[in-house]
């Protein structure tokens, strides 16, 4: 029994060797290495504090055209005036509800009133639609980290 233990320990061991490596290895090639998303509170609040702000939903997630289409701009999923400054130490603000009840399944642009896009919201850092956002130099933001800046 001890002979045969020893021997799928030795039959295991160069995938066990291998697989350390590939772990250790420096991993700069990873398919989400370009995606830059915004964390920092303060640049977010820079984004969008005191704006008068539309939520459009993202469903044309192409690579090819990153701008709300008109049937997307007529449906709005969520209207906020004068988005607040940073709440991180107070209770979770009614508009952090709110935007996290109108978030369904597909990212959101965040649009100024005169339909510029000022932000991508999106819930998973692997999202479709993020190169693009960072290609175009707009911000791309974590649901979860707008959801932290506004206390939630």
């Amino acid at each position: 029994m001890i002979k045969r233990v020893i021997q799928i320990l030795i039959l295991l061991i160069p995938f066990i060797i291998l697989a350390f490596l590939i772990s250790c290895s420096n991993n700069n090639t990873s398919q989400f290495s370009e995606f830059k998303l915004e964390k920092d509170y303060k640049k977010i609040e820079s984004y969008l504090n005191g704006k008068d702000l539309i939520l459009v939903e993202h469903r044309r997630t192409s690579n090819q055209q990153f701008l709300p289409s008109e049937s997307e701009l007529l449906e709005p999923v969520l209207k906020i005036s004068n988005f607040p400054n940073s709440n991180i130490n107070s209770k979770c603000l009614d508009i952090g509800i709110d935007i996290k009840d109108s978030f369904k399944n597909y990212p959101l642009f965040v649009l100024s009133e005169n339909n510029k896009i000022l932000a991508y919201l999106v819930r998973f850092p692997n999202s479709t639609g993020i190169i693009s956002a960072n290609k175009n130099s707009i911000p791309v933001i974590l649901l979860d980290d707008l959801l932290g800046y506004l206390g939630c």
